[in-house]
C-alpha cells in the first residue's frame, strides 16, 4: 500500500519508509549518493569536514579578540589569516585561468600558479593546527573533531587501544565503504591501516604518547602528535609567505638522549618510548 513501502538508509543503514525519504542531498554531504534515496538526517547533514573546518575558523575568530590570548597566538592567528587571504586569492585564480596543455602559450604560468597554492595551501592548514594547539595549551583543552569545540581530555587506557584498533578490522571497513558507495581503489585505502597507525597501535605506551582522549566523547585525537611533526617540516614554508616563523618555545639542547638509540627519531624530553618503533628510552 502505498506509503508504506520501507527502504534501508545507504548513508546510516537504517529503515525507513520511502515517503519518509528524501533524493535530493544537501551540499557535499554524500555525493556518491545523490540520486538515492536517504532519511532525513544523511540528506540534509553537512559535510563532516566542512563543519569542522568552519568550527575551527569560529574558534580562532573568538580567540583573534580574546584577552588571555599569548604573544605566541597572537603571532600565529596574525599568520593564519595572511596566509587564509593567500590562498584564496592564488584559489581564484586557479580556478579563472584558461586550462592550458604541454606546450601551449600560458601553460609554465598555470603550473607556477598551482604549485604555489599548493604551497599556500599547507602552510595554512599547518598554521592553523599549531594555532589549535596554542589555543588547547592555554585552556588545558584539545579540539575535539566529534563534539567541533575545545574539550577536556584524559590520557588513554587500553579499552581506547582497542577500540581504535577495532574500527580498521577489515570486515567493518569493507562494510562502511561499500554502505557510503565507495569505489573498489579507494574502499581498498580505507580499509587498511597505514604502516605509521599500525606502529602507534603497537603497545600501550607508544599510543598513550600520540593520543589524546576526548574526555566527553571518547574521540580519539593524534593532532598533538601530527601537527607537531607537520610544523617541524614546513615552518619554513609559513616563514616564507608571512616574513617570520612564529614566537617558538626554546629549543632544548640537542644530546644523545634526545634521539632514539634504534631508529634516531626524535624523541621528547618527556619520553619514555619512541614513537616511531616503541624501543624503550635509556
Amino acid at each position: 500500500m502505498f506509503g508504506r513501502e520501507k527502504l534501508e538508509c545507504p548513508g546510516c543503514g537504517k529503515v525507513f519508509r520511502k515517503k519518509d525519504m528524501k533524493t535530493s542531498v544537501l551540499g557535499k554531504a554524500m555525493p556518491k549518493l545523490h540520486d538515492e534515496y536517504l532519511c532525513v538526517d544523511c540528506s540534509t547533514r553537512k559535510d563532516p569536514w566542512l563543519a569542522e573546518r568552519e568550527a575551527k575558523e569560529e574558534l580562532i575568530k573568538i580567540w583573534s579578540s580574546n584577552k588571555r590570548s599569548s604573544e605566541k597566538l597572537s603571532r600565529l592567528i596574525s599568520n593564519h589569516y595572511t596566509l587564509g587571504n593567500m590562498h584564496e586569492e592564488f584559489g581564484e585564480m586557479n580556478r579563472i585561468k584558461n586550462r592550458k596543455k604541454p606546450g601551449e602559450v600560458g601553460y609554465s604560468l598555470g603550473r607556477k600558479i598551482e604549485v604555489e597554492d599548493d604551497k599556500v595551501g599547507t602552510a595554512y592548514f599547518v598554521n592553523q593546527g599549531k594555532v589549535l594547539l596554542e589555543i588547547g595549551r592555554i585552556e588545558g583543552k584539545i579540539f575535539c573533531g566529534v563534539c567541533l569545540k575545545l574539550q577536556p581530555f584524559r590520557t588513554p587506557t587500553m579499552e581506547d587501544l582497542e577500540r581504535e584498533r577495532r574500527k580498521y578490522d577489515p570486515e567493518v571497513r569493507k562494510k562502511f565503504t561499500q554502505r557510503v558507495g565507495m569505489g573498489k581503489g579507494e574502499r581498498d585505502m580505507r580499509t587498511k591501516a597505514s604502516p605509521l597507525e599500525l606502529s602507534e597501535w603497537k603497545n600501550i605506551e607508544i599510543f598513550a604518547e600520540t593520543h589524546d582522549i576526548c574526555g566527553i566523547c571518547n574521540y580519539s585525537n593524534r593532532t598533538r602528535y601530527i601537527v607537531e611533526k607537520e610544523w617541524q617540516e614546513y615552518k619554513g614554508l609559513v616563514a616564507q609567505y608571512c616574513g617570520e616563523n612564529g614566537i617558538e618555545e626554546p629549543d632544548i639542547q640537542n644530546n644523545s638522549n634526545n634521539f632514539c638509540d634504534n631508529c634516531g627519531n626524535t624523541l621528547k624530553p618527556t619520553s619514555k618510548f619512541c614513537a616511531k618503533c616503541g624501543t624503550p628510552v635509556s
